[in-house]
């Protein structure tokens, strides 16, 4: 037998109205989206983007962002933020790639 320290069980904070209210609002969003972060990781899952260049760069946030922008567009093609949102972290990865040369 190991000399383990005892574990410590930590109960989960009780969830206040705020916290609940955002998660609420965050559900009802994915939904009004066809559970588009459900589908970007199922798709993240199926390329598995962490053995990718992509994830090993400062860029793999601005990508996740994209294909759920992208995913989100699939729901709501005609809802102009979604493309306005792809192009802006497009331009947010060239903007700091400009700088890195």
């Amino acid at each position: 037998m190991t000399n383990q320290p005892p574990r410590v069980i930590v109960p989960a904070p009780k969830p206040s109205p705020a916290t609940s209210d955002l998660h609420a609002f965050v559900a009802s969003r994915d939904r009004a989206y066809d559970d588009a972060w459900l589908k970007t990781s199922q798709v993240m899952k199926l390329l598995k983007i962490e053995e990718t260049a992509i994830w090993q760069t400062p860029y793999s946030f601005a990508w996740e962002m994209i294909l759920n922008k992208l995913i989100r567009a699939m729901a709501s093609p005609e809802k102009e933020d979604h493309w306005k949102d792809v192009q802006g972290y497009a331009q947010l990865v060239l903007e700091s790639l400009a700088q890195t040369k």
